[in-house]
């Protein structure tokens, strides 16, 4: 029987996510030393500008103080 690798599973994952609809973007390129940096350091496991632009379009309706208070909730946990 064959077992699947971490590797295996990774691509299974991210082929089913772009499926769905979801665009891909590799590692290495958004970290802070790659091409198209989104983080400032490896550290960083929120991506900031994604996020802060996520929340202003599916909560466009709502005040900027409570968008606002959502990121800081966000980012408490």
């Amino acid at each position: 029987m064959h077992k699947l690798t971490e590797t295996e599973i990774e691509l299974l994952a991210i082929e089913e996510l772009i499926n769905l609809g979801y665009a891909y973007q590799w590692g290495l390129e958004i970290v802070h030393d790659g091409e198209h940096p989104e983080r400032e350091s490896y550290k960083d496991v929120l991506l900031n500008a994604r996020l802060i632009a996520a929340i202003q379009r599916i909560n466009s309706s709502v005040p900027t103080d409570a968008q606002n208070d959502a990121l800081k909730q966000i980012r408490k946990i």
